[in-house]
């Protein structure tokens, strides 16, 4: 015997199984079996992706991390994108260097990023969606836990399952207790707890304490009623909303909602605040989207409980746009270093992506490196040498200026300034000869400095019988130290 249903995007990750009784004459009540709960992925056809889990802000240390994650799907199978932009800014979001997967973790952070924006971009041949923003506060020194959203009172009838969630702000990393009737629950340390099959036994009081190393909070109780029929019904909420999708024209563009509560649920998907004709689904797809398809959608749930309808979600419909060949905007840069240091040179290009990069030493590719962004660090006399980059599109190449590094050696005086014998009234010229890059020169007489002898040779003003026995000298350095010569006059 099969059954089966047709599932909605709603429906994605929820977890199923399958109850059956049966009915012998001398069985009262019926027996009945139940099987073990298996997770429902209901993927996306020829669409838009869809962020079915966004991340969430967080609170981390100086000097800590913080990790952001989400969870997307759609057909094809969409690429992901991190991006950030200043705290409080309206401005452009920039693509963070790497960080395409499902997680992101930042570089350690400092009080300049206290409130940064974070939000990931999902993308696929239809069309791409950006999750809500979400922040990261800095904070110098651990904050408590707080409860921002407290678990709730559930009735459920016996067999079903409950659903108890915590959120909660605090200092990272945030650890979790949950409690039945004042009692530690052993092994329910997630902000979710989710009795199964709940029977009388398991009725009564729920709460979770929540922790770090500043101290813990403890939420409120929260009662589970177990109920021998159909469980109280609970007005529909929004767990996940809408999301912005920007599309091209001709494209699938597809919104999807999230709800909890207690179904049946019906669904009324709105355009600009009207309702679409027969668009009563979990979700709502235009097949191909024109740019009179552009503007605000939102939708009413509803259930035996109440209503709710959510928060309005753009549609951005563009033209498919023309392929740009690439096109370097910044030139990589000469760079001057002494051994050991570290030299990092970038390249920035625009055009019609996806965009690579092939670094080159002397006009040979560098294995591995591949990014806009090449870093050498403890160079020594073998990095010296022309850099530049290839980059590519699938319009062609452009390869870039070469840069060169110079690896500092100390320099070395290979000819000496020799002494002058004059007659009054007139000038002497002293020079010298020096090994080593970019030398610099300071001449001097008699120990101090001469104001503008700056070069490899020096001429004195006129001379008088009063400069006789002057001793000039000249100090020749760059980076990695600083040799001097002297002659007398």
């Amino acid at each position: 015997m099969t059954h089966g249903f047709v599932p909605s995007r709603a429906d994605n990750g929820a977890l199923f199984r399958a109850r059956a009784c049966f009915t012998p004459a001398d069985a009262t009540p019926p027996p009945c079996v139940t099987s073990n709960a298996t997770q429902l992925v209901v993927l996306q056809s020829g669409g838009v992706p869809e962020i079915s889990v966004p991340p969430t802000s967080v609170l981390v240390r100086t000097g800590q991390t913080a990790s952001f994650s989400a969870t997307v799907i759609g057909a094809p199978a969409p690429t992901l994108q991190w991006q950030s932009r200043a705290a409080n800014s309206a401005g452009a979001w920039s693509d963070v260097a790497g960080a395409t997967g499902s997680t992101y973790t930042t570089a350690a952070l400092g009080p300049a990023d206290n409130g940064r924006q974070i939000r990931v971009v999902a993308s696929n041949a239809a069309g791409s969606v950006a999750s809500t923003p979400v922040t990261v506060s800095v904070s110098d020194t651990d904050v408590a836990p707080t409860i921002t959203t407290q678990p709730a009172t559930l009735s459920v009838a016996a067999g079903g399952d409950a659903v108890f969630a915590v959120a909660a702000r605090g200092t990272e990393a945030l650890s979790y207790q949950w409690r039945f009737n004042g009692n530690t629950i052993t092994g329910a340390n997630a902000p979710v707890l989710r009795p199964a099959a709940v029977t009388n036994a398991q009725a009564g009081r729920y709460s979770v304490v929540v922790s770090n190393g500043a101290g813990s909070a403890t939420s409120g109780e929260a009662t589970l009623d177990v109920t021998a029929g159909t469980p109280v019904a609970v007005a529909p909420t929004i767990v996940t909303a809408p999301a912005a999708v920007t599309v091209n024209a001709g494209n699938t563009a597809t919104f999807a909602v999230g709800v909890a509560g207690t179904a049946p649920y019906g669904y009324q998907w709105l355009k600009d605040g009207q309702p679409i004709e027969g668009a009563t689904a979990a979700y709502y797809s235009l097949a191909a989207a024109t740019t009179g398809s552009a503007g605000s959608y939102s939708v009413r749930v509803t259930n035996a409980a109440g209503s709710v309808t959510s928060a309005a979600a753009s549609l951005n419909v563009v033209d498919a746009p023309t392929p740009v060949a690439v096109s370097i905007t910044t030139q990589p840069s000469p760079q001057v270093q002494l051994p050991g240091g570290s030299a990092t040179f970038a390249v920035a290009a625009s055009g019609s992506g996806p965009i690579g990069y092939q670094w080159l030493k002397n006009g040979a590719p560098i294995p591995g490196a591949t990014g806009a962004v090449l870093t050498l660090s403890g160079v020594t006399g073998s990095d010296a040498a022309s850099y530049a980059v290839v980059v590519t599109n699938p319009l062609g190449s452009l390869t870039s200026d070469g840069a060169t590094l110079t690896v500092l050696g100390a320099p070395a005086i290979t000819a000496q300034p020799v002494a002058r014998s004059v007659t009054a009234g007139s000038t002497a010229t002293f020079s010298v000869s020096a090994s080593g890059s970019a030398l610099g020169y300071q001449w001097t007489r008699d120990g101090v400095a001469i104001a503008g002898a700056n070069a490899a040779s020096y001429t004195t003003a006129v001379l008088t019988e009063a400069d006789s026995g002057s001793v000039y000298g000249v100090v020749v350095y760059n980076g990695a130290g600083w040799p001097s010569a002297a002659a007398r006059c």
